[in-house]
């Protein structure tokens, strides 16, 4: 059961976030919704996927039955935002506070990238704290074989016989149309449940064997020519079409398959350490007092 305490900051945090959509809404794109309760805009869409991991980001976006359920969920959000008002629910000191802290935690931390990024080097300088990174510590580097592939990957939608029927189904189907010559990138993009892969086509990238699920590994033993596809394989993520891309053997890996993760690394470096300065800047202007802590500690300490 929710207490008021936890309804009072969903409340809040319904207030300022749909809140924020909204004050755009009228500069925006597409409407994608609208009712009694005002409009949701393509841009509210991609404001509220902002919380999904990034390598699923744009999958999301790209499916119309994911869009039109986050578009509902910022709808309803923004619909009781307003019933909250009507109710008189922002006049409450504490709903108040809730806003102003929830508000002030997006500007800031739209303010501290900001501030990160101004201390990343120059693309020069960061490939080249990768190279000496690269050459200082080639140990980091050594790879075991690894294969690329891509997948696409049809999950049932419950746990019977009959959804896993459905999804084997389903993925035959998709199989015989690669067959047939479709575009094997645009069906994973399309119809993979894997939505960290199908933004990309269904690509896994390198990976190292045995990181995989032995029947999804199985299938890929004996394949050497890329473009090579599997049967439908089977595991407990549902059932998987796969694409053989390449093999690789066991060593140390090229700097130019490096690079790019190395000199993302050296940039978080520089971004975490400018933020940390300036959140020590800000810190040291803070003057606290004392006499209210303590005044806390009595009100809420124990008995």
């Amino acid at each position: 059961m929710m207490t008021l305490k936890s309804i009072v900051r969903s409340l809040a945090l319904s207030l300022v976030l749909v809140g924020a959509a909204g004050a755009t809404a009228q500069t925006s794109a597409d409407v994608v919704m609208q009712g009694p309760g005002g409009q949701v805009t393509a841009f509210d869409v991609e404001a509220a996927v902002q919380q999904f991991p990034l390598a699923s980001r744009k999958s999301v976006l790209a499916r119309p039955e994911q869009v039109q359920r986050i578009a509902e969920d910022v709808y309803v959000r923004r619909t009781l935002a307003q019933e909250a008002e009507q109710a008189g629910l922002d006049k409450d000191p504490q709903v108040q506070s809730l806003i102003r802290l929830a508000r002030e935690r997006i500007l800031s931390d739209a303010r501290l990238y900001e501030v990160g990024k101004a201390g990343w080097p120059n693309e020069a300088a960061l490939e080249a704290f990768a190279r000496e990174q690269y050459k200082a510590q080639p140990e980091r580097f050594t790879a075991k074989e690894r294969v690329q592939a891509r997948h696409i990957l049809v999950a049932a939608k419950e746990g019977t016989e009959a959804s896993r029927a459905e999804a084997k189904g389903k993925a035959q189907e998709l199989l015989l149309q690669v067959r047939n010559g479709a575009s094997f990138e645009a069906l994973a993009t399309q119809h993979s449940a894997d939505q960290a892969t199908a933004s990309r086509g269904g690509d896994l990238g390198l990976f190292e064997l045995g990181t995989m699920v032995p029947t999804f590994e199985a299938a890929l033993k004996d394949m050497t020519t890329a473009g090579q596809l599997s049967d439908v394989v089977e595991t407990q993520f549902g059932y998987h079409i796969i694409r053989f891309e390449q093999r690789l053997p066991a060593g140390v890996r090229p700097f130019e398959e490096v690079k790019t993760d190395l000199m993302r690394q050296v940039r978080d470096k520089h971004h975490r350490e400018a933020q940390q300065a300036g959140i020590a800047k800000i810190q040291s202007t803070a003057v606290g007092n004392n006499q209210a802590v303590e005044a806390m500690n009595k009100k809420y300490g124990a008995p």
